[in-house]
């Protein structure tokens, strides 16, 4: 009875939130589960439809990648001088119609454009809506609550997009693309809603926002802010070791059937942010920002050191490991959102959620640095190195938690 009351008491409190935050949050869900109909298989795509190389899509693909972890932060700084309602707005109507000229006019050129084009429309749509959301809170506690929510109905729509879309790609139908323009269109009957005021408006009519001089000064002087994006890009990067870089150290232990174990632990890995985030949500909302460092810290840490230790290669351990570093995930990350909320000034809230987009470079970082790594002093060696990098990182993190949790 008791395991039932964890799902319950967080669906009274998103029953509780305002309409606003109750259809943004469910938007957010359903683009993300529209746009992961497309991006796990484009790849796929590109090269059946167009006849492209691995390495001109993977060009295509990294470049869109980094066009939207560089691009965030001017996307966030235009949302807050000018009208962030239209800007949002315009960028979804870029998505939609992208989507659905992909599936009306396949071309090869069309999809290059469209990808890069995407990856622009992201650079406004991300940072503006997570302003947007930590606005409806209506206190910390509240705050906390949204940015878990956010992060487990994010990853319940990633998870179910490709499972859906693996049936229309299978079949060489176009009919994904409309639907993943299908998704979005929730979210822009939203932001149309938007009243006029903070969330829908940061500038007043003939009144520009902040300029993007005075965001970067804001931003450089802010210490403890700059503080926490490096921070959070160690731990992108240390968490991202359970990804690409746990499949190299699984290849270079010549383990057989690697495959079929990169499949269970992606199992695993939907499973626990599924079932555990949603029954332990409510609880793990109301940890201090401290505590959630010094948790998620341990746990991350744990993880890293199974992978180390479990030189027999046992199934049962990696598993386990996959669900320390899960747990450890959507635990810390949500939190650092929150902190960036807390820190982000009125009027540039959009701006601060922009640069703080830039830490996702760890993630892109880690495949290839996690690999020299490995061929360098082995993955036990390797693996142990970054559970000791978690010790400096937390005991940093727990410092301007603190500092963070005194001044609010």
């Amino acid at each position: 009875m008791t395991a039932q009351l964890g799902p319950l008491r967080s669906f009274r409190r998103f029953r509780a939130l305002s309409l606003d935050a109750q259809g943004l949050l469910i938007g957010t869900c359903l683009a993300k589960l529209g746009a992961s109909l497309i991006w796990p298989f484009i790849a796929v795509v590109m090269s059946r439809q167009f006849d492209m190389g691995i390495a001109e899509i993977g060009a295509v693909l990294s470049a869109g990648l980094f066009l939207t972890i560089f691009g965030s932060p001017f996307g966030g700084m235009l949302a807050d001088r000018y009208d962030r309602r239209r800007l949002v707005l315009s960028a979804i109507c870029v998505v939609i119609l992208i989507y659905a000229a992909m599936a009306a006019f396949p071309a090869r050129n069309l999809y290059i454009i469209g990808i890069l084009a995407i990856s622009l429309a992201n650079c406004v749509i991300e940072p503006a809506l997570r302003a947007t959301l930590g606005e409806m809170a209506s206190g910390d506690a509240d705050r906390r609550f949204v940015f878990h929510l956010r992060y487990y109905l994010v990853n319940l729509g990633v998870t179910a997009g490709p499972m859906i879309g693996l049936w229309f790609i299978e079949q060489n139908s176009s009919i994904c693309f409309w639907l993943a323009a299908l998704c979005y269109v929730p979210l822009f009957r939203n932001v149309a809603a938007w009243a006029r005021g903070p969330t829908g408006k940061t500038a007043t009519v003939g009144q520009a926002g902040p300029s993007v001089l005075a965001v970067l000064q804001t931003v450089i002087g802010n210490r403890v802010f700059l503080t926490i994006l490096l921070i959070n890009f160690a731990l992108v990067f240390i968490y991202a070791q359970t990804e690409d870089p746990l499949t190299f150290h699984l290849i270079d232990l010549g383990v057989s059937d690697v495959a079929w174990i990169i499949a269970m632990l992606t199992v695993t890995n939907t499973g626990t942010v599924l079932v555990f985030h949603l029954f332990f949500m409510d609880h793990i909302s109301e940890m201090t920002k401290s505590a959630a460092f010094a948790v998620g810290g341990l746990f991350l840490m744990a993880s890293l050191l199974v992978v180390a230790l479990n030189s027999q290669a046992l199934i049962t351990l990696w598993v386990l490991a996959i669900v320390l570093g899960t747990i450890a995930e959507f635990i810390v990350m949500p939190t650092i959102t929150v902190m960036v909320d807390v820190l982000a000034p009125p009027d540039m809230r959009s701006s601060f959620f922009g640069v703080a987009m830039l830490p996702g470079l760890g993630a892109a970082l880690a495949p290839s640095l996690g690999a020299a790594g490995i061929l360098t002093v082995g993955g036990a060696a390797f693996f142990v190195g970054m559970a000791a990098l978690c010790v400096p990182v937390c005991l940093l993190s727990l410092y301007f938690a603190r500092r963070i949790e005194v001044a609010t």
